[in-house]
């Protein structure tokens, strides 16, 4: 009975110990908003070149137009989706940006003043 407790007990600390090991992140780490943003925007660009090279093989014969169409509609909901990622990420990069704006033009002023204060004489 001793031993079956003690590996109950060996296993339950094995288990606990593994267990940040082993568990699923919850999210992913990320870049900043700015890094995602350009990420998304490449990705965009790659659609609408796709879109274009779609076109071009339409006007030259080599893709039918139900075909073309089924292509287009696909890139058009994937270029979708990527402005409606954008909007967010636009969102939080302006705010990233302001606050950091405003903290230069704060600590601007605060060497300004510090270093006013340096030079009155004493």
């Amino acid at each position: 009975m001793a031993y079956l407790i003690a590996a109950l007990l060996t296993l339950l600390s094995l288990l606990v110990i593994s267990y940040p090991f082993l568990k699923p992140r919850l999210q992913p780490p990320t870049g900043s908003p700015s890094e995602e943003l350009e990420g998304l925007e490449r990705e965009l660009r790659s659609l609408l070149d796709e879109m274009d090279r779609l076109q071009l093989d339409l006007e030259a014969g080599n893709l039918a137009q139900e075909e073309h169409d089924r292509q287009a509609q696909g890139l058009r909901r994937a270029a979708a989706a990527n402005l409606r990622a954008q909007k967010p990420l636009q969102a939080r990069a302006d705010a990233e940006e302001e606050l950091s704006a405003s903290l230069e033009e704060e600590i601007r002023a605060r060497r300004l003043a510090r270093r006013q204060e340096d030079d009155r004489p004493q």
